[in-house]
């Protein structure tokens, strides 16, 4: 038996787009951290506004990712299982 799961029946492109954005983002974010843990205040403050800016666009594309789920249309049988 082999199970398939197609999470383009589940979610729309847009959302899963968005998702592995936010997640690479997400995993860019550790380095640039343990690398701002090594240098000097002076040269640290550069790169403290990079990553604040990345860690505000994951906000926002978690925001968009949440909007566009609930408002997209998705199939039939994903939709069945939240009707009360």
């Amino acid at each position: 038996m082999m199970i398939q799961n197609d999470l383009t029946k589940k979610f729309n492109k847009g959302t899963i787009a968005i998702h592995w954005l936010s997640a690479l983002l997400v995993l860019a974010l550790f380095p640039l951290g343990k690398y701002m843990s090594g240098i000097s205040p002076s040269e640290k403050m550069g790169v403290i506004k990079i990553h604040a800016m990345l860690g505000i666009i994951i906000f926002l594309l978690t925001i968009v990712r949440s909007w566009l789920f609930f408002k997209s249309t998705s199939p039939r049988q994903f939709k069945n299982r939240f009707q009360i």
